[in-house]
């Protein structure tokens, strides 16, 4: 795909149930998200983490409207709660309603180390619980600075 061109750029190897891909968006910035999530006959989202050189997001995105809904996103590392985040957008396509909540860049580092070490997160909505194992995480999150050195490199980067 080209680069001056919104959509997917690239995808790193998946780790375990986490996969980094590099996006141009229709803003014009280029995005690192690290995502995980379900996809069957019966059910279908996804979830997880975007970077671009600014700001960090929790990301939920779900085929189910009602659990993907809400002014807020809360954020626990093997149970213990870390965070709520106020939900700063939405979208609909493709059958999948997205949201995403900000979380403040001086927050980004700790929540980095903790996804390093914890066994499973769990992102909530005023609806639905969003749980994964964070096996592989370590790997996937030096994949996220692979992918912020390559979007920074990017006409009119990142």
């Amino acid at each position: 795909m080209n680069a001056n061109t919104p959509g997917l750029l690239r995808t790193w190897p998946a780790e375990n149930n986490w996969q980094v891909i590099l996006v141009h968006a229709i803003d014009n910035k280029y995005k690192c998200l690290d995502l995980t999530g379900q996809v069957s006959n019966n059910d279908k989202y996804i979830f997880g983490f975007e970077w671009s050189s600014e700001q960090m997001y929790i990301v939920i995105s779900d085929q189910n409207s009602e659990a993907a809904s809400g002014t807020k996103v809360t954020l626990s590392v093997d149970n213990t709660m870390i965070g709520s985040y106020a939900v700063d957008k939405r979208a609909s396509a493709e059958g999948m309603s997205t949201m995403r909540a900000l979380i403040p860049m001086s927050e980004a580092d700790r929540l980095s180390s903790l996804l390093k070490v914890g066994g499973n997160v769990q992102i909530g909505t005023d609806e639905a619980t969003y749980s994964a194992s964070l096996d592989g995480m370590t790997n996937s999150l030096n994949e996220v600075g692979a992918c912020l050195t390559e979007a920074g490199a990017l006409p009119t980067g990142g």
